[in-house]
């Protein structure tokens, strides 16, 4: 099964009212995936469609009409590569940025191929919205391949061939129909492709009460090439599943070895680590949007590599798919990672990870607080000035920590005492307060609760302080504030 989802993917699965129906759509996207392949890696110029053709289906006529009367350049041509294959195309060219989108339809009915390669075109998009798609390329190496291909398989958006544009075809337009009832459509479908050598073979699906079909046919429906099942399979996940399922308990070899398999293996920074290891999180979950180059950043973290923590805040400040505030924390980390003596630097890093760095501290510390505290529990905010420092308190009454956990487990990312966690937040509350010139204390007793104080210099700690006790007090003065 899995070696089936590599290669097809989901080319060849549909569902209809009849059997007959939901194996000729399966089929003719077959034909669509694979005539659309073979004309955009070689290059291959299609005939026009003749205007009186066109014409004869007039809702088809009007849109294509519409289109050109907003400005746009339209192509309708025959992409049936000489009758073979019942595949139509529509291709805008946009004059205002010079964009070509190639869009295929495919059904054994001329009309329904054509209907919906236009479909297609228009398919989720406004016509303010036909922007941005590549110019024509002139370079058919990069053009054929696999990765461009991809693109169009996901949404037609990759680059075609100026040779696509040419005004003398490689093929004779037909005027091709080859069928006029749903069991002639599926029963030429599979005449052709065993005319052309290659076999069919066909899972049904009705325990629904709806059938649906999935369609393979070797060497015609493959949407990934064979080779890729080297480096891109997605069974890959397997290997570091095992892993992940454990994270909090890895210990520092466990994740030496985890961060040199996935290094080994050669995954995209880029992948989302749930879908490589099918997990399906709840949408506030930190796996959610979790990916491969982040995980190897927390990994590096764990283990205290500077020059794996620096690559991985690089490639995150690059990627920017992060909110700003975690975005800020990772150019913190970076600055102290390429730091030989960061205490020498600490003016600057206080003014650069200033109050608003603070805020992110309490609010991890409150967060944590709020949710290890029984429904209705109080949480406290307590701040104390003695001379040049200032001390701010998180204090509650929840489930505590054990001496254990704080000596050997509290401030290593993945440890976390929630479910699903990642367990970053007591670590970067740590490494920012740091930052400040300040530190951070913990006290805590199972089932009693745990007391988080931030120290720092009076100078860092005062516009907070100021903002949570609403005015500010002097030296050795104590105010506290509920939260929760």
């Amino acid at each position: 099964v899995n070696l089936i989802g590599n290669l097809y993917v989901s080319n060849g699965m549909s569902a209809g009212n009849t059997p007959m129906e939901a194996r000729t759509q399966a089929l003719s996207e077959i034909f669509e995936r694979h005539t659309k392949y073979r004309i955009i890696e070689e290059g291959l110029c299609l005939p026009d469609v003749p205007e009186d053709v066109i014409n004869r289906y007039p809702r088809i006529a009007a849109s294509i009409r519409a289109l050109r009367c907003a400005g746009f350049g339209i192509l309708v041509k025959d992409a049936s590569l000489g009758g073979r294959y019942p595949v139509m195309n529509v291709t805008l060219l946009h004059p205002k940025d010079q964009g070509c989108f190639a869009s295929f339809g495919a059904h054994p009915r001329l009309e329904v191929a054509l209907e919906r390669a236009l479909t297609e075109l228009l398919q989720g998009r406004a016509l303010d919205s036909l922007a941005g798609f590549p110019a024509p390329g002139f370079d058919q190496t990069e053009i054929s391949d696999p990765q461009n291909l991809e693109i169009h398989f996901v949404d037609s958006s990759g680059v075609i061939s100026w040779q696509f544009l040419r005004d003398s075809p490689d093929f004779e337009f037909v005027d091709w129909n080859f069928g006029t009832t749903t069991e002639e459509d599926y029963a030429w479908s599979v005449d052709a492709l065993h005319g052309d050598g290659h076999e069919i073979y066909i899972a049904d699906f009705e325990h629904l009460g709806v059938y649906a079909c999935r369609i393979l046919v070797p060497g015609v429906s493959e949407i990934y090439p064979f080779e890729e099942l080297e480096f891109e399979n997605n069974s890959v996940g397997n290997l570091i599943r095992p892993a992940l399922a454990r994270l909090p308990e890895l210990s520092d070899d466990e994740c030496d070895e985890l961060l040199d398999l996935i290094t080994e293996l050669e995954l995209a920074d880029d992948r989302l680590v749930p879908v490589l290891i099918g997990l399906a999180p709840d949408a506030d979950s930190p796996w959610t949007d979790l990916r491969i180059g982040e995980l190897k950043l927390l990994l590096a973290l764990a283990l205290g590599d500077d020059e794996a923590i620096l690559e991985g805040c690089t490639w995150i400040a690059q990627y920017g798919q992060r909110s700003e505030a975690r975005l800020k924390v990772y150019r913190c980390i970076a600055d102290l990672a390429q730091l030989d003596a960061p205490t020498y630097f600490e003016p600057a890093l206080a003014l650069l990870y200033g109050r608003e760095t603070l805020e992110q501290v309490l609010l991890h510390l409150v967060q944590n607080a709020i949710d290890a505290s029984p429904e209705g529990m109080a949480v406290f905010l307590q701040c104390n000035v003695d001379g040049i420092n200032g001390c701010i308190e998180v204090i509650d009454t929840g489930t505590g920590m054990s001496a254990e956990f704080m000596r050997n487990r509290l401030f290593k990312p993945f440890v976390s005492t929630k479910p699903g966690g990642f367990g970053i937040g007591a670590f970067e509350a740590r490494e920012m307060v740091r930052t400040m010139r300040g530190k951070l204390d913990v006290e805590s007793r199972e089932g009693l609760g745990s007391r988080f104080a931030v120290r720092l210099p009076l100078a860092a700690a005062q516009p907070l302080m100021d903002s949570i006790q609403g005015e500010p007090k002097p030296a050795g003065s104590t105010q506290g504030k509920k939260v929760a």
